[in-house]
């Protein structure tokens, strides 16, 4: 007598077989899901992109108008934006600036909860997520730090939009600038390069501030 099931194809999944069903399905996960550290990183980038596209923006306006200074040194009477940054209006420097920037959307870090523009015209204070030394230099050792997250704090806390660094200034980056669980920013420079640095006397070192070197950070 045969057995009803013996010339039956065999049903269902072998172990092999199920544990390549479930490594797809993790595989997929991740793809459509990515980790929150891996979403932190992707912002970390686009904000050193932002960043760097500003300080070489600055760099090339210098450059194409025959300056050795940058805009934020130079009075408006000779197509600089000086007056703007004693008087703390970024929104306004950076329409000054916006041929060489070609888009305020570099203005406003992915970080940001306000959505970037692409215009100009519709730019707000609450797009800008940078913060501008006024007195960073072209071609010195000091004053190098050009732009940095606006997520900066100062201990004494400072008082009003500029506040001009001390000796005995001590900084720190605010948590959950990029990454709920960070304690970093990024800066850019004055040739152009940006670097993260954390918490601690990394953050006052990169400011290179000596008695001949005053720093004036302006706050969005």
């Amino acid at each position: 007598m045969k057995r009803p099931l013996e010339n039956c194809q065999r049903a269902g999944l072998t172990l092999v077989e199920l544990l390549l069903v479930l490594a797809v399905i993790c595989v997929l996960c991740a793809l459509l899901y990515p980790s929150g550290r891996c979403k932190g990183n992707s912002v970390q980038v686009a904000c050193h992109n932002n960043l760097k596209q500003l300080a070489l923006s600055e760099i090339v306006w210098a450059n194409d108008h025959g300056h050795d200074s940058l805009p934020a040194q130079l009075s408006t009477n000779v197509g600089g934006a000086r007056e703007f940054v004693l008087a703390a209006q970024l929104k306004e420097y950076y329409k000054a600036l916006s041929n060489e920037l070609a888009s305020a959307r570099i203005l406003t870090c992915p970080s940001n909860r306000q959505s970037p523009t692409d215009d100009f015209a519709n730019l707000k204070t609450n797009h800008l997520s940078y913060f501008l030394n006024a007195d960073a230099a072209l071609g010195t050792n000091d004053n190098k730090v050009l732009h940095g997250d606006r997520q900066i704090e100062f201990m004494p806390p400072g008082r009003g939009a500029i506040v001009r660094l001390e000796p005995d200034t001590a900084l720190r980056w605010r948590k959950g600038i990029h990454h709920k669980q960070d304690e970093f920013g990024n800066v850019a420079s004055t040739d152009g390069s940006v670097q993260s640095t954390s918490n601690g006397g990394e953050v006052r070192e990169i400011f290179q501030t000596s008695n001949q070197a005053k720093n004036r950070i302006v706050l969005p």
